[in-house]
């Protein structure tokens, strides 16, 4: 694999989320990210996947798309 860096589109592993607690803890990531100057592949915002999903996309040092992601219970 290491001749074979991360796409974001390659087959296999898309992509890591993390569940956020609140829209504010998703919300206060991006502020933090933004501040370290952190790639940010999309700012938080709903998506229709379900009902209130609130996410953050966002990109780590190697490109790997990681996700923070407040689902309402």
């Amino acid at each position: 694999l290491r001749g074979n860096p991360f796409q974001i589109y390659n087959v296999g592993l898309h992509h890591i989320a993390f569940s956020a607690a609140s829209r504010a803890d998703v919300d206060a990531l991006f502020g933090k990210l933004k501040t370290m100057g952190a790639t940010i592949l999309d700012a938080p915002q709903e998506y229709p996947y379900v009902p209130g999903y609130y996410a953050l996309y966002f990109a780590d040092p190697d490109g790997m798309k990681l996700e923070y992601v407040n689902i309402p219970s």
